[in-house]
This record gives C-alpha cells, structure tokens and sequence, in this order.
C-alpha cells in the first residue's frame, strides 16, 4: 500500500495524475517544484525505504529511450523506463547501487514518450529496465497503451520482464505476434532465500501457462543464476518443473545469465545489502565483478536446458548494459 504521494506542481491537475491518485487513495499528497528534490537527495535510508515506498509522479523532459549495446534477433536494442524501482526485494537487485532512493518514480507524460517512440522506425526494446512494469500496473495502467501502440507498429519488438502474476493487463487482450513476455525464474529454494516479496516459482509457472495458452509469446529468464552448493541439481530440477507445466515448442527464447555486477554499483550494493553470502565470491574483471565459476555454470545450464528448447533460441548474456 502506498501511502505517500509527491507530485510535481506543474502536473497536478494531468487526468492522469487524478486516476492515479483514486486508485491508490493516499492518506499524504505532497507537492514539489522537480522529483529530484526527493528521489536524489543525499543521506536517504534505502532499507528503510523500501519496507514502505513513497510514489513520485513527475514529468520527464526528454530522452526516454536508451540504446543497448547488444542486438537483438538482428533488430538494434534500447531500453525504456517510465518507472524506477520495483516493489519486490530480490537480494541481488542493480537498482540498489544504482539509486540513492527505493520510493517509486513515476513519469505521468505518456504523450511526450510515445511521441519519443515514433522516432524509431524499428528494433527491440525492453519496457522494464528499472522496475517491473506489470507488478505495479494496477496502479498506473502503462502496459495497456504499451499494448495498443506496439499493435499498430509491428517492426518494433517489445519485451515485458516481469516475476508478476498479476497478468490482467495481458489475459484478456489479444496477443500481439511483436510483444515478449519474458518470465525470471529460478529454483524456488532460491526465491525463499534471495526473491523476496515476489510470488513464488508455482504461482509464476500458473501465469505463464496461462499466457501461453492465451497465445502469447513467452520467453524464460534465468539470469541472474544464483549459485548453491546443490546448483547442478536445483537448476535441472526446475527445467524439469517447467516443461512439465509449459509447451517447450512454444517457447519464443530463453536466456541464461549468472550473478554480475557492474563496478560502479558493486560497493553500493553492498553497503546497501548484508547478504555477504551473496556477493562475497564474486571477482572484477574488466569493470564487472563477476562469479569465478561463471563459464562453468553457463556450460552447463546451457546443456541441461537444451535438452527441452532448441540451442538456438537459448541466449548466454555476460554483459551488464
């Protein structure tokens, strides 16, 4: 529940910034010149924070959208982010060393982005980049007109990264061929111990039958993999789990990725996060610190999962932008 609202006063009286608002039902509206007075200022306690997040809803100038340095199915990649932070806790989460705040940023100027948006004639991008877009969007109701824009502009590719069940905004609308939704996963051993807050591994396999059998396309994401001394066993054990929930043959991609960290946000993190378990083992190379067992781990997991889905739909990402 979110009890606090701050809002720009140059957006106050938006239509959207209203519906909003009667959703949500806050006992507190503060008003601020610019969010930066509140989602950057210094000394913020981000633990303490993110056991009750306050909502920002501001307006964003420009530059909503980012180029990646990879490319996708040949299509170049950007990243979008109407949304900062995210409502569950995963122990591993970038966003604790990337923001100094864990309220939620909401940027209300829907318009100015999809304008932003009509200036790529093409490519794939990734809509949850700095949240998960589908676990808050009882609130903000963004998925839908991500929905009814990408249905009218089928050379852009857009992919939803969510661990949400709530998949309303998905469910009863028809799917679209150029929209991904692509599932982190992980063995539920992993989820008690490192996901908290987010729904556990049988809950998210039910929603994505659902999707599936609904007609949309569905992507598997096991990165980050988090190392157990019982890994080899837990990760063949959930690809074993999940076939026998979903169709193998109607699985757009899958991706494997292990535990990696950018430099810049490393130390933060772990300032941040006490789970020394976590992150201790981890070394730097090359500006990321990463696991010292990492090719092992993706060697494997790659032949344990290509044994369900076919090797080339199965994706090995190391990198971290």
């Amino acid at each position: 529940m979110i009890e606090t609202v701050y809002i720009e006063e140059e957006i106050q009286s938006y239509p959207y910034v209203q519906k909003i608002l009667e959703k949500i039902t806050p006992k507190r509206i503060i008003h601020c010149d610019h969010y930066g007075e509140i989602f950057n200022r210094k000394a913020q306690n981000y633990s303490i924070q993110k056991q009750k997040p306050a909502l920002i809803l501001a307006k964003k100038p420009r530059h909503f959208i980012h180029e990646t340095v990879e490319k996708r199915f040949g299509l170049p990649s950007y990243y979008f982010s109407m949304l900062y932070n995210c409502p569950f806790a995963c122990s591993y989460c970038f966003l604790q060393g990337l923001y100094r705040s864990a309220n939620y940023l909401f940027f209300i100027n829907y318009e100015d982005f999809f304008q932003e948006l009509d200036l790529f004639e093409k490519g794939y991008f990734y809509a949850s980049h700095d949240s998960d877009a589908l676990a808050l969007d009882r609130y903000f109701h963004f998925v839908p007109l991500l929905i009814d824009y990408f249905k009218h502009h089928e050379k852009k590719i857009i992919e939803l990264r969510t661990k949400s069940t709530d998949i309303t905004p998905l469910i009863h609308r028809e799917p679209l061929k150029n929209m991904i939704i692509a599932y982190s996963l992980n063995p539920q051993t992993i989820i008690q111990r490192y996901e908290h807050k987010t729904p556990s591994l049988d809950h998210r396999l039910s929603s994505l039958e659902k999707l599936q059998k609904r007609g949309w396309k569905i992507s598997l994401c096991f990165d980050p993999m988090i190392m157990d001394p019982q890994w080899k066993d837990l990760y063949q054990d959930v690809f074993n789990k999940i076939f026998e929930t979903i169709d193998p043959t109607q699985i757009f991609s899958a991706t494997l990725g292990s535990l990696r960290f950018p430099k810049s946000y490393f130390k933060t993190i772990l300032k941040k996060n006490r789970n020394i378990f976590l992150h201790s083992s981890l070394y730097e190379e090359k500006s990321v610190f990463r696991h010292p067992q990492e090719e092992l781990i993706l060697r494997i997991t790659y032949e344990q999962l290509s044994r369900f889905v076919p090797k080339e739909i199965i994706e090995i990402q190391k990198g971290c932008g």
